[in-house]
């Protein structure tokens, strides 16, 4: 029976390793047996240059992993490129895709979903400057900027953006233990394999300040 309970469904007859054209059938075997020995959390860059096939390899260890019970998250990290702030893209896909892995899952993400909230602060915070330099194009939010910053003295705007950044960090730590947590979960309630996996694909397609943060992204998360 076709398995319904991933967001690309599709995928599981469209792209095996059975079909590779490339015959890349061992090579992903042996890739799939050693990522599911790995349970501390590691991050695994597969390069090749453009054209070479990474996306439809990918599509296909996403099959494979999935067919075998691991709980397999794809990010698509051209989709959003047009986004500022990356962890909203990861974040979200997280949320979203383990909901539909596991339906019944429930309050168990809860905490995650508080935690990323978070971070996203944080983030958003932190990317105060960038926003400001698209914004003062328009007369209208750039109005709306320079008036945050003169309703707000010194001294209270550098203590709400260092107790931001403090709460990212910490939202950040406890993403990385809730991740496992969950993970846990997963395994012990829900009849799911660890590790869980995230695939994220065409990074090299993406501008490169982007593909440089969510890479830090995966770093703070994954590692």
């Amino acid at each position: 029976m076709k398995n319904t309970n991933c967001k690309y469904p599709e995928w599981l007859e469209k792209y095996t390793f059975d079909n590779c054209k490339l015959n890349r059938k061992e090579y992903g075997e042996f890739l799939t047996n050693y990522i599911k020995g790995e349970h501390d959390g590691f991050v695994l860059n597969l390069n090749g240059a453009w054209g070479t096939g990474k996306t439809e390899f990918l599509r296909r260890l996403y099959t494979h992993l999935t067919n075998e019970g691991h709980p397999t998250i794809y990010i698509d990290a051209w989709e959003s490129d047009f986004s500022e702030v990356p962890l909203s893209v990861v974040a979200s896909e997280l949320i979203n895709q383990l909901s539909i892995i596991n339906h019944n899952i429930g309050s168990d993400l809860d905490k995650l979903k508080g935690f990323l909230g978070k971070a996203l602060k944080g983030a958003v915070i932190a990317g105060a400057g960038l926003a400001t330099k698209h914004l003062v194009d328009d007369s209208a939010a750039g109005r709306e900027v320079v008036k945050t910053f003169f309703e707000t003295s010194p001294k209270e705007f550098l203590t709400s953006i260092k107790k931001d950044h403090e709460e990212q960090v910490e939202a950040i730590k406890s993403i990385r233990k809730e991740l496992g947590l969950l993970a846990e979960v997963l395994e012990r309630n829900h009849d799911k394999k660890l590790p869980v996996i995230v695939l994220i694909d065409e990074l090299d397609r993406c501008r490169p300040n982007y593909a440089i943060e969510m890479l830090e992204v995966i770093k703070h998360f994954f590692r």
